[in-house]
């Protein structure tokens, strides 16, 4: 069983409640009619030994974590600071325990900064696919050339006086300039389609 994942308590076969201690009495059971029969479906075929991600989780009911069958070649980009570490773990966690566990899906972290080696085993440590760390280039976190510095600044300075969320922020401005298409010519995503 992986690390980030709990253990489930199994489902009760009983469909007859208990009475709770006490004079209340529980309802009587519900009577529910019997689903018309399915069609059969073809279950995958059996893999013969399936691939584990590195927790040892795998899944009878979608590809084995870590193998390209039956699944996009596709990875999960999150941009991030070292700083925002235990934040971005609350979110790994959720997308590995409830969907990655089971596809072992690569994960490409991007910072304007080299991530430290915290936030690297951190990260590697809670996901099942293969984590990639790149350095995003100063032209795709920057201002062009050809925009008036003077201008934008009293630009920012006027949406801050006006309470425009993130309206001083030089850093959001370059957040969503590179994730309006700088992103995927990042060397890390050139093997992901």
């Amino acid at each position: 069983m992986s690390s980030s994942t709990l253990p489930r308590p199994p489902l009760s076969t009983t469909s007859t409640p208990q009475a709770p201690s006490g004079d209340v009495q529980a309802p009587p059971p519900i009577a529910v009619e019997k689903e018309a029969e399915k069609p059969a479906v073809a279950s995958p075929p059996p893999v013969s030994a399936p691939e584990q991600n590195k927790g040892g989780a795998t899944s009878p009911s979608s590809p084995a974590a870590g193998s390209s069958e039956g699944r996009a070649n596709a990875t999960f980009v999150s941009l991030a600071r070292n700083s925002d570490l235990w934040e971005i773990v609350k979110s790994i966690r959720q997308v590995e325990d409830r969907f990655n566990r089971n596809y072992g899906y690569d994960w490409v972290f991007l910072n304007d900064k080299p991530f430290d080696d915290q936030f690297k085993a951190v990260t590697t440590s809670l996901i099942s696919g293969k984590t990639h760390y790149g350095e995003i280039p100063t032209d795709h976190w920057s201002f062009p050339d050809f925009i008036d510095q003077e201008k934008a600044r009293k630009v920012r300075e006027d949406m801050a006086a006006r309470k425009i969320i993130y309206g001083d922020s030089i850093s959001y401005r370059h957040m969503c300039r590179f994730e309006s298409g700088f992103f995927f010519q990042h060397p890390l995503m050139k093997q992901f389609e």
